[in-house]
């Protein structure tokens, strides 16, 4: 908030002093700058919310989806999401629909694909696996237990792969290790 001010009494000194001495294109530039300087710094800010206002725009236009069970979900502190993996677009779904941002936990791999990477970097996803897959995969348990801890949202497809059969699969031992280390529901 400091910075902000700031930036704006900056903007409004250079805005008076070009236009008494008569500068007024270069206010014009300058003014843009800073304008696009605040966006950037608005888009850093609240850039989860922002992705999370677009994917959820363009999934209720996609899909009419229903929810269930959404009174479960505690209204702040940390708690653990457990979901069937469907599709590719499970996690737009339940983004789309839930009240409180939510991170996922994402295989690293997916963090390389050039938009989806910075969609994920921007919601806040966990990365998992890759390097030394015993060392990734626990660091990666670490920053789900640390998120939950701080009251984030953490989602789990704990599956830990696409569902083909529409059945629920066989479950990987990372929550079972989550939820007991972070103690939240």
């Amino acid at each position: 908030a400091q910075v902000l001010a700031f930036v704006l009494a900056g903007v409004t000194a250079i805005v008076a002093a070009g236009i008494v001495a008569g500068y007024a294109p270069v206010v014009v530039i300058l003014v843009g700058l800073g304008t696009v300087m605040l966006a950037g710094i608005c888009w850093w800010i609240y850039r989860m919310q922002v992705v999370a206002w677009m994917m959820g725009t363009l999934t209720r236009t996609v899909w009419r989806l229903e929810l269930t069970g959404e009174e479960n979900l505690p209204d702040h502190g940390g708690c653990l999401i457990i979901a069937n993996h469907l599709s590719y677009a499970d996690g737009f779904a339940l983004c789309s629909k839930l009240k409180r941002p939510v991170r996922f936990l994402v295989f690293s791999s997916f963090f390389k694909v050039p938009v989806l990477g910075f969609i994920l970097r921007a919601i806040g996803a966990i990365p998992v696996g890759s390097g030394d897959r015993r060392t990734a995969l626990v660091a990666s348990l670490d920053a789900a237990v640390t998120a939950l801890q701080r009251g984030e949202v953490v989602a789990i497809f704990p599956e830990g792969k696409l569902t083909r059969s529409g059945t629920t699969d066989r479950f990987k031992g990372g929550l079972e290790r989550i939820a007991s280390r972070a103690g939240v529901p």
